[in-house]
């Protein structure tokens, strides 16, 4: 049975540990979601997020999205922070019904993994 490569697709033999065409090893770990561009993730160095800091997070600084940013979500964090800026504080209420929404299904452990995909603790 033909077994392929993980990084170039190229069917390889059973019994061939690389490659021909792009000499990667067929046994080499998944390489995870890098936190930076260009730089390769370590599963080791990396700290487990609090589900209980982002929760508390998300109920009282929600509306700023500090939460979000905690969990290495830039996107939401970034629309949260914009639509009380840029409303003058008038449209702040949004974003914190939706931090506290976030923050529920934080605390109640609805919503398991940060940004990278790891357990929150």
């Amino acid at each position: 049975m033909k077994k392929g490569c993980r990084s170039c697709k190229t069917p390889t033999l059973p019994e061939q540990d690389d490659c021909e065409s792009c000499r990667s090893t067929d046994r080499e770990e998944p390489v995870l979601k890098p936190l930076f561009r260009g730089e390769q993730f370590n599963q080791n160095d990396y700290k487990q997020k609090s589900r209980m800091t982002a929760g508390l997070l998300a109920i009282f600084l929600g509306f700023l999205g500090v939460h979000n940013f905690y969990l290495g979500y830039f996107g939401k964090g970034l629309a949260q922070i914009l639509i009380t800026v840029f409303s003058l504080g008038f449209a702040a209420w949004i974003s914190w019904i939706w931090a506290v929404v976030e923050g529920v299904l934080l605390l109640s452990g609805r919503k398991k993994t940060d940004s990278n995909g790891f357990p929150l603790r």
